[in-house]
């Protein structure tokens, strides 16, 4: 929820799917679960992984251990 917040909301963007994967704990977005939970996602305008777009935004963000809250957005910009 935090990309989609400082993304200028649902009515302008989408993290990728893998974020909203139940039951798989954040998928092929969840990089490293040593310090917390880091997840490097990209995002862009709705529906743009359905219509097979490109990604306009990446996103790294850094969740405390216990999920509370988010740590740090580490990066937030144009795709890497």
């Amino acid at each position: 929820m935090q990309a989609e917040s400082i993304n200028g909301g649902l009515n302008n963007y989408r993290a990728s799917k893998c974020m909203y994967a139940t039951g798989k704990g954040g998928g092929n977005c969840l990089k490293n679960a040593s310090d917390g939970y880091l997840f490097v996602f990209d995002g862009g305008s709705p529906g743009w992984q359905e219509a097979g777009g490109q990604p306009t935004v990446e996103t790294e963000i850094l969740v405390s251990r216990d999920g509370a809250s988010v740590v740090d957005v580490i990066y937030n910009g144009s795709p890497r």
